[in-house]
């Protein structure tokens, strides 16, 4: 794989990169449409490449762009520039006024390339790439929209942390209705080991998979309020 010898990537969940892009599965088609391009060379995938147009965000928002992500390339500016012209060929069939990427079908989904801090573990919600891919796009003219700097903060203990962070904590809480658990001291707080079964494998659908998990749990004595 590409980034299989790099130690600081981290891949997604695959069945929710699967279920994102599939258009029976994802509510954001209904307003959205996407095309998926793979690069061969020689029989060998050298590239890949989404394009998106969200078309509440064309009609109402008026921004006439066409979005491209789940980008990824070898080091040959040819291949990248083969698949962006597939991006520029959707945004012109359709009257766009600009590209922008990496990102998703909104801004809810992950976006943007890393130009800095290959040598840190990515985020889940972040994607990882070669330092190579920002140098291609910047051969190829394009120019930064935002930069984003992501921080790593270690927390002694919750009660030491800034006042900022208890007050978004709580809102969390009372939001979700969650609880806090202390793990280490599983003993004395009388909880006990949870050994979940299989839920489920590929072919099992998510909506089955979350009944069997919501067995398992009611099983082992938790009461599930939002069983939708």
């Amino acid at each position: 794989t590409l980034y299989g010898a790099t130690p600081y990537s981290t891949p997604p969940i695959i069945q929710e990169e699967i279920d994102t892009l599939d258009k029976s599965k994802n509510p954001v088609f209904k307003n959205a449409q996407s095309n998926y391009f793979l690069a061969l060379n020689d029989g060998v995938i050298v590239g890949r490449v989404a394009v998106m147009i969200n078309w509440v965000e064309v009609n109402q928002l008026k921004k006439k762009k066409v979005r491209f992500g789940w980008f990824d390339v070898v080091d040959d500016i040819n291949v990248t520039v083969a698949l962006m012209e597939k991006v520029y060929n959707i945004g012109n069939e359709n009257n766009m006024d600009f590209i922008e990427g990496p990102v998703g079908f909104s801004n809810l989904d992950k976006a943007g390339m890393l130009i800095k801090g290959f040598e840190e573990n990515n985020t889940m919600i972040t994607w990882y790439n070669a330092p190579y891919y920002y140098d291609h796009f910047k051969k190829l003219g394009f120019k930064d929209l935002a930069v984003w700097v992501e921080y790593e903060i270690v927390l002694s203990s919750f009660e030491e942390s800034p006042e900022k962070i208890k007050k978004f904590s709580n809102l969390m809480l009372h939001r979700y209705e969650l609880k806090v658990l202390d793990f280490k001291s599983k003993k004395d707080r009388g909880l006990k080991p949870i050994f979940f079964e299989k839920i489920g494998d590929r072919k099992t659908s998510r909506d089955q998979m979350k009944i069997n998990l919501i067995k398992i749990l009611e099983s082992q004595g938790f009461k599930i309020k939002n069983k939708k």
